[in-house]
């Protein structure tokens, strides 16, 4: 038995001499994401770049292939803005992961990895696929997640009602938030939602409005949007409008109340420090972990493509930010409530309501938490 135990760690041994042996080598690994600000490409950015610290010998370049705007969102135009950027990336077989995210990337990604069935990719945010060429015929060489984007709202509107009903500095007795979304669709309204169903559960009533758009030219009419709500009493407000969300940002600096954050810690992608400080939390699928554990599974051998698992609060990749700015700002008894949620999640299946599956019932939850005129 002693002489089989010496044999199982001696191979356990070799084997992690090989996996450090291959990062110390240095694996290459490219990011292709529209752009590298805001917050929801930014959170990749920050995923991807964290491997050359964790991974001595690493190497990772970022390259941002260009916004594209709502109006010519489309999967033709996309294949055609993104694809020269994935032909590039593939065609000396010199990365040994390739990164992308987003519903824009889909076509380039599906069409590159059909080109160039050797060369693995991995998308943090597969969203949109339902349907698709990759959801009916997997491909082995490609990995991705999809998030359960109403488990991110339920967590923030849990926190949302939580502030907004505390002794806070700057929050006020009336129970209203606010959130700010990036377009009027199914999908993004699939955010806030679940927001919108705990907040009707604690009797708290919800501002919502939308930017337009995504991009940061549509920044100062959102941060005109979020005055008008703190203005009207609202003590926190959700952003979830990649670069035009850094409005509510400005707006909350201004009216001295708070904002939440999306996508990754926006404490470390807004500029303005002032800005930055009114930033409770944030809340956001957890790419970083993605990233990592996709990485992880290049360097030992044991990525498989071919899978898109849909993950939340219950499988552990829901996050949000707990930095020593949440620490200070938030009270033990809101920090104790989100670890407490946290447990309830992992042990007792959770009935959280989805815009997606019932959007008549959106309607009518709408209307139980408009604020009362």
């Amino acid at each position: 038995m002693k002489k089989f135990m010496v044999v199982l760690l001696t191979l356990a041994l070799c084997f992690s001499c090989v996996v450090f042996s291959q990062a110390e080598e240095g694996l290459e690994v490219l990011l292709l994401v529209p752009s590298a600000e805001g917050s929801y490409f930014s959170a990749a950015v920050l995923g991807v770049t964290a491997l050359e610290e964790k991974y001595p010998g690493t190497h990772t370049e970022i390259i941002e292939m260009g916004a594209i705007p709502m109006e010519k969102a489309s999967a033709a135009y996309e294949l055609e803005s993104y694809m020269p950027f994935f032909e590039e990336g593939c065609k000396d077989g010199k990365y040994d992961l390739i990164v992308t995210m987003g519903a824009e990337c889909n076509a380039a990604l599906i069409a590159a990895a059909k080109k160039y069935p050797e060369q693995k990719f991995f998308s943090c945010d597969l969203q949109g696929i339902e349907g698709s060429e990759l959801e009916t015929s997997p491909l082995a060489n490609v990995y991705g997640l999809m998030f359960k984007s109403k488990d991110i709202g339920y967590l923030a509107g849990f926190v949302a009602c939580q502030v907004t009903q505390s002794d806070m500095p700057n929050a006020n007795p009336e129970k209203k938030v606010g959130v700010i979304v990036g377009i009027d669709a199914p999908g993004l309204n699939e955010y806030i939602g679940s927001f919108c169903q705990v907040c009707a559960e604690q009797g708290v009533e919800v501002y919502i409005d939308y930017a337009g758009d995504f991009i940061p030219d549509f920044a100062p009419a959102v941060a005109e949007k979020a005055a008008a709500m703190y203005a009207d009493g609202v003590d926190v407000i959700w952003q979830v409008a990649g670069s035009a969300g850094s409005g509510v940002f400005t707006a909350a600096k201004e009216a001295g109340r708070y904002a939440f954050g999306v996508d990754c810690d926006q404490t470390r992608t807004v500029a303005d420090p002032e800005e930055a400080a009114t930033i409770v939390t944030s809340f956001y699928a957890d790419y970083a972990a993605a990233i990592d554990a996709t990485f992880a599974s290049v360097v030992d051998g044991t990525f498989v493509g071919g899978t898109y698992p849909l993950v939340g609060l219950a499988e552990g990749f829901i996050g949000y930010a707990h930095n020593d700015q949440f620490t200070a700002m938030a009270p033990a008894s809101i920090q104790e409530a989100i670890v407490a949620l946290y447990q309830q999640a992992q042990e007792t299946p959770m009935d959280i309501f989805s815009v997606v599956e019932d959007p008549e019932g959106w309607e009518s939850l709408k209307q139980t938490v408009a604020p009362k005129q």
